[in-house]
């Protein structure tokens, strides 16, 4: 997927006249938002904690952090912003992304606004199961069941789809990431099923694999896998 920025301004408060606004680079793979510590104390904006984040290479790095209003694409919010070094590329997070309805599309490398924010959180008894009893019970039972999908719930309203892992985890993405296919098959969402013991999912006649979903929606899927992918290097 190609790099999405957008517009943000931080500011201390509501009462604040001083704010940092730069162009941000929309980052899935970061919780909190991260900008330059220069940029954020010229606004003002000061440090009241400070925590351990592990970076895309493994290692972990303390930075100190600050509570702001965090303000992009005309919608208001509020939460945690890192010090970052001063020449650092300003980050977006998805912590900030998601409180206000506003998710990544993959397919037009584009930022999605929901309908709606949802109010109440989705439980997984909301969830169809959609495995076979006895797949289901081996993809329970499997050492990566994490990396494994065992149903799904389809909400045409929102047109988001909301999967449910083997770990009893759930993570959601839009209509929008499953494009018709290079052979020109289009998604059914209203035919759902999931295959292959949880390694794909199907939509009607479409397939998806389910590490390529869990790829582009979860964040900690990614890093796992990137930190295994170089452990395996440094052992050859």
């Amino acid at each position: 997927m190609g790099m999405i920025h957008v517009t943000v301004s931080l500011r201390a408060g509501e009462k604040s006249r001083k704010r940092y606004e730069a162009d941000f680079l929309v980052d899935t793979g970061a919780t909190d938002s991260m900008a330059p510590a220069n940029g954020l104390e010229k606004a003002g904006i000061k440090r009241r904690g400070r925590m351990a984040y592990e970076l895309a290479d493994g290692t972990t790095v303390e930075y100190d952090f600050g509570l702001v209003e965090i303000e992009f694409m005309g919608e208001l919010t509020s939460g945690r912003v890192i010090f970052g070094p001063d020449a650092c590329e300003p980050l977006l997070g998805v912590t900030a992304l998601e409180s206000v309805g506003i998710l990544v599309d993959p397919t037009n490398r584009s930022l999605k606004r929901l309908p709606a924010v949802p109010l109440k959180v989705l439980r997984v008894s909301d969830v169809e199961v959609a495995l076979p009893r006895n797949e289901l019970a081996e993809a329970l039972a499997a050492e990566n069941r994490a990396d494994l999908l065992v149903g799904g719930l389809m909400d045409h309203s929102s047109e988001m789809v909301t999967l449910l892992r083997g770990n009893m985890e759930t993570l959601a993405g839009p209509f929008s990431a499953f494009p018709t296919s290079g052979d020109g098959i289009v998604p059914d969402f209203d035919d759902f099923a999931v295959t292959d013991c949880g390694q794909s999912v199907r939509f009607g006649e479409y397939e998806a694999a389910s590490d390529a979903i869990l790829d582009e929606y979860s964040p900690e899927y990614r890093q796992r896998r990137l930190n295994e992918r170089r452990a395996a290097e440094r052992t050859r």
